[in-house]
């Protein structure tokens, strides 16, 4: 009777700690499940708020670049711990930043540039459409036409042709490829830079490149900016700058 009564207390303790250290992991993974954001602001501060909407009192302010940790979104406000309290903020603009490898960005870019090389003669702003609307927004295909086109006759049904202008520098268009192969660029410019978020649901990347100073220029940098409504849909360009 003895044994029997130590053995029911051995194992009522062996259930007790399994109960446990069953659930302990699940809190801490609750604690660090938060999705790391940055604020997106052009100027002025976010209000931090007490509950999930802007009725609520303003408990805070956030500036931009600062860093949360997002434990959940709902309905477009951020819950996250402020100050030791749970508080809200408008997920409308925050930054989630994601990861892209160089091969994927640079699949991207090598079509969008390889797309703008083959316009190598004059075509109607139709043609022009078709052959880049695979790579490139509309908004940024109209803005291309008209400053880095000028205008090189009609076609036979009367339309008018474009071509586009010779020049170093265009205003849009992307005119050379990046380099890479870091060893190779190493005298020539820094390390090609993928930079990857996600932002009120549409996620947008930019990829860009410093060249180092020569006799003629000096802080050059090549942009090529580009964003999808959603992971289904195909990236665009929408901006390029130098």
């Amino acid at each position: 009777m003895k044994n029997n009564k130590s053995l029911k207390i051995i194992i009522a303790s062996l259930l007790l700690l399994t109960l446990i250290f069953s659930f302990s992991p699940r809190l801490e993974v609750q604690a660090a499940s938060g999705k790391t954001a940055y604020v997106d602001i052009k100027s002025g501060y976010l209000n931090v708020r007490s509950g999930p909407g802007s009725k609520h009192k303003s408990v805070g302010k956030l500036y931009n670049k600062d860093k949360l940790n997002v434990l959940s979104v709902k309905n477009g406000w951020a819950k996250f711990t402020y100050k030791g309290k749970s508080s809200y903020t408008s997920n409308d603009y925050l930054r989630y930043y994601k990861t892209m490898s160089k091969t994927e960005a640079k699949k991207l870019t090598d079509k969008a540039i390889k797309l703008q090389d083959s316009l190598d003669k004059s075509y109607t702003k139709k043609q022009i459409k078709a052959k880049l609307s695979p790579a490139f927004t509309d908004a940024f295909i109209n803005k291309f036409i008209k400053y880095d086109f000028w205008k090189s006759g009609k076609d036979k049904s009367g339309n008018t042709l474009y071509q586009v202008i010779p020049t170093d520098f265009p205003y849009y268009y992307i005119m050379y490829g990046f380099i890479w192969d870091d060893a190779k660029a190493y005298e020539r410019a820094q390390p090609v830079k993928v930079t990857y978020y996600k932002k009120k649901g549409k996620e947008y990347l930019l990829v860009s490149q410093k060249y180092y100073p020569d006799e003629l220029y000096s802080n050059v940098e090549q942009k090529v900016y580009f964003s999808r409504s959603s992971s289904n849909a195909k990236w665009r360009v929408y901006n390029t700058r130098w």
